[in-house]
């Protein structure tokens, strides 16, 4: 079987989630892959789920970060 661009098809770890504590409550995160960190935000109606194809094919070549 060959695979051409095989190195882009590799699998992703799960995504690393906790919190991160600001004056008076906390920010749920989400951290994928390695590399450049690239940090979606949503416009605070939606939610961190606005990202998800974009939060994983970017996970693929650089840190993706997402909160809510």
């Amino acid at each position: 079987m060959f695979l051409l661009g095989c190195s882009t098809l590799r699998a992703q770890a799960p995504p690393v989630e906790g919190f991160v504590e600001v004056d008076g409550g906390r920010i749920f995160y989400e951290m994928t892959g390695a590399g450049t960190p690239m940090i979606f935000i949503h416009d605070g109606i939606l939610h961190r789920e606005t990202w998800d194809e974009q939060f994983v094919e970017f996970g693929r070549s650089a840190q993706s970060i997402r909160w809510d």
